[in-house]
């Protein structure tokens, strides 16, 4: 298919803007905290969703759950104080 790599450049770039938009305005009607909360909790349903569905097989250990986790929490911390 000729395009292909443009095309999706432009449909990831669209849908950045609508995510930028989207966003903008959930902050400005709940705030910051709640968008974030729901985002992650949302993006964590998902996540868990898709691997059952498609059976994925992760062989990960507790230290690299935690850290994950970890990482979660800063990322979550970091948002709120710049968004």
């Amino acid at each position: 298919m000729p395009y292909i790599g443009e095309i999706s450049a432009l449909i990831t770039a669209i849908l950045w803007a609508g995510t930028a938009i989207v966003f903008t305005e959930a902050t400005k009607i709940v705030g910051s905290y709640v968008v974030n909360i729901t985002r992650l909790i949302l993006a964590t349903f998902y996540l868990v969703f898709i691997i059952l569905i498609f059976n994925f097989q992760f062989l990960i250990s507790w230290e690299q759950i935690y850290l994950l986790g970890l990482s979660g929490i800063v990322g979550l911390l970091l948002a709120m104080v710049f968004f």
